[in-house]
């Protein structure tokens, strides 16, 4: 997917949360609630790509000095009760 002039990137030159003595304290609490978030999030609706014939990535993802990305819309349906009742 991505050309092969990026094939040398330091990827681990990425530290949202800083690195060393001066590090965010709460890294590890942050990822368990993203985690926890995300699979309620996914538990909970199905999506769906709404406008996905008007999107190609390739053509319309740019790289300056900061993504530029095209606008999705995401339709969130919930899951029938049916499903969601099963656990409790």
């Amino acid at each position: 997917m991505y050309g092969k002039r990026f094939s040398q990137d330091n990827k681990a030159a990425f530290n949202p949360f800083s690195l060393g003595s001066r590090g965010c304290p709460g890294e590890h609490a942050s990822m368990v609630q993203t985690r926890i978030f995300l699979a309620k999030l996914l538990y909970t609706f199905d999506m769906e790509l709404v406008n996905g014939d008007d999107v190609d990535w390739e053509r319309d993802c740019r790289l300056y000095a900061l993504w530029q990305k095209p606008q999705i819309e995401v339709r969130f349906m919930p899951v029938g009760p049916d499903i969601l009742e099963e656990e409790h």
